[in-house]
């Protein structure tokens, strides 16, 4: 019974140390996400998809520098796919 209320405890804790890491990168997404593209919108005067773009690119580098197997080839896939979400994203909000 000790051994079971032992790897309880394990695991509870591995559980608590994912959710923290999570929710770091998700503050991180949404603050790198929401910074850039205000900086954008100031800098351009206009607020569209490129905007958009540009945002989901920086923030999905971001997040692909956070793991710890990091190399180039997942950077630029987590850029081109956090690209390809935001802009998409814009675009449907904007149709509606």
């Amino acid at each position: 019974m000790l051994l079971q209320e032992e790897t309880n405890k394990h695991s509870l804790e591995n559980s608590v140390q994912r959710v923290g890491k999570e929710a770091m990168q998700w503050g991180l997404v949404a603050g790198a996400y929401s910074g850039v593209t205000y900086a954008m919108q100031e800098a351009r005067g206009t607020h569209d998809w490129k905007n958009a773009l540009l945002g989901g690119a920086l923030t999905g580098a971001a997040v692909s520098l956070t793991d710890s197997n990091v190399n180039q080839d997942r950077v630029l896939k987590g850029a081109i796919t956090g690209a390809a979400i935001a802009t998409a994203a814009e675009i449907l909000r904007n149709l509606t």
